[in-house]
């Protein structure tokens, strides 16, 4: 195994023991390509934080989109969508110094 394989592994490890019931984004069979963009977890409500550059990043990269068809897909798809999964849905951040 590779370090990356071994890092989401442990990832997943945690987050299964941890936070329970906390929604991840993408299905078991690819929900392992948006582990880069994980930044954060919300301990007091069981949420994990992604942040959204690397998130749609990790789009262009598992979906061979082009960024902008990625940060599309991500704002229509995702974002749009976060409200209907309860109270354990992921939070998507936009860090402060990109919004300034």
């Amino acid at each position: 195994m590779n370090d990356k394989t071994d890092t989401a592994d442990e990832l997943e490890a945690m987050l299964n023991s941890e936070l329970e019931g906390a929604v991840l984004i993408g299905d078991e069979g690819d929900r392992k390509n948006y582990y880069p963009a994980i930044v954060g977890i919300d301990w007091i409500n069981g949420r994990v934080v992604y942040d959204r550059d690397k998130l749609v990043q990790c789009f262009v990269k598992s979906s061979e989109m082009s960024y902008e068809d990625a940060d599309e897909w991500v704002s229509y798809n995702v974002e749009r969508s976060i409200p209907y999964w309860g109270p354990k849905a992921p939070i998507i951040m936009q860090p402060v110094e990109d919004s300034i």
